[in-house]
């Protein structure tokens, strides 16, 4: 199969090797890789795409609404949980002002490094805060990472002093009945 035309939208059902397909296939490929039609019929116009690896991945969503950041910004006093919170949510802010926007695993990286390497966040907080306020960053940092693997399908690596983060999409490894 020779990649002659690539857009987003797969079509079904198509006509491959004269049959009705109604799902991506990975037939007329060696490497597995599932495929569909973008147009009724590939045999006669031959346009087809990779199946979207995101598409079958769950979506992750941020916690962009998350009623203690938004308790931290409407008051008028700052305590040291909610300065520690509302950077975690500075990382991920871009994307929750833009749902469309992509993620990208080295920037959200970058930015939890730095809430971390920031100790004065960290050292104001109280033993009964630490805990909770550990966890939401944890979870936030969670997330934000599944969102980057959703966003971009793509496996990646990011390091820092901090953190080792690594995605990893395996399209070829696992078997499917073909029904």
């Amino acid at each position: 199969i020779n990649a002659t035309h690539r857009p987003d939208e797969c079509v079904f059902p198509f006509i491959y090797q004269h049959k009705n397909i109604s799902s991506c296939i990975t037939e007329g490929r060696d490497d597995g890789r599932k495929w569909c039609a973008t147009t009724n019929n590939y045999d006669q116009d031959s346009k087809w795409t990779f199946c979207n690896i995101t598409s079958t991945l769950p979506e992750t969503k941020l916690n962009c609404d998350n009623e203690r950041i938004k308790k931290c910004q409407n008051s008028s006093h700052q305590n040291p949980s909610c300065s520690l919170l509302e950077s975690t949510f500075n990382v991920i802010r871009d994307r929750c002002e833009n749902k469309s926007a992509t993620i990208l695993l080295e920037n959200v990286t970058e930015g939890f490094t730095r809430v971390l390497a920031n100790n004065s966040l960290w050292a104001n907080l109280s033993q009964k805060e630490l805990p909770d306020v550990a966890t939401t960053f944890l979870k936030t940092v969670e997330n934000t990472i599944l969102a980057s693997l959703s966003s971009t399908g793509i496996s990646e690596k990011s390091q820092t002093e901090q953190m080792d983060v690594e995605t990893k999409v395996i399209r070829n490894n696992c078997t499917e009945k073909n029904t």
